[in-house]
């Protein structure tokens, strides 16, 4: 994972030396779809949307620097249901029918047992049962 690090770091680098005149128009190019989108967008709306392609920004630079993995997971139909992958809602059984919303799981390095999954979030879904009348 070091190289993948290190190449993430550089990738930072290099964005923050060289990239920054293109974010401020990926910003406004965006800002502009927001006002075909929502025609009565105020300002300060317009300011919000620019805030957080910034932070979005920010938070891509820092997971690329940091010493570990993060993928999204969909679970497929027919899976059974796991509770530490997937979130339900209700009373529903059986296996996964729907999968509604990805999971973000994180994978580290670790010196004693090789790698270490985190499920940062959950993925949703419907169950079988859900459809059941």
């Amino acid at each position: 994972m070091s190289i993948r690090q290190s190449v993430g770091a550089a990738a930072v680098r290099y964005a923050q030396q060289f990239c920054e005149e293109r974010q401020e128009h990926l910003i406004k190019v965006l800002v502009d779809v927001l006002a075909i989108l929502l025609p009565t967008a105020s300002e300060g709306e317009n300011a919000k949307v620019s805030k957080f392609i910034k932070k979005a920004i920010k938070l891509k630079h820092e997971m690329a620097e940091e010493p570990a993995l993060y993928q999204c997971y969909w679970l497929d139909g027919c899976d059974s249901y796991d509770d530490e992958l997937v979130d339900i809602e209700g009373a529903e059984n059986g296996a996964i029918s729907i999968c509604t919303f990805p999971g973000l799981a994180r994978t580290t390095a670790n010196s004693e047992d090789g790698e270490c999954v985190a499920r940062l979030v959950k993925a949703r879904a419907l169950l079988q049962g859900a459809f059941l009348f």
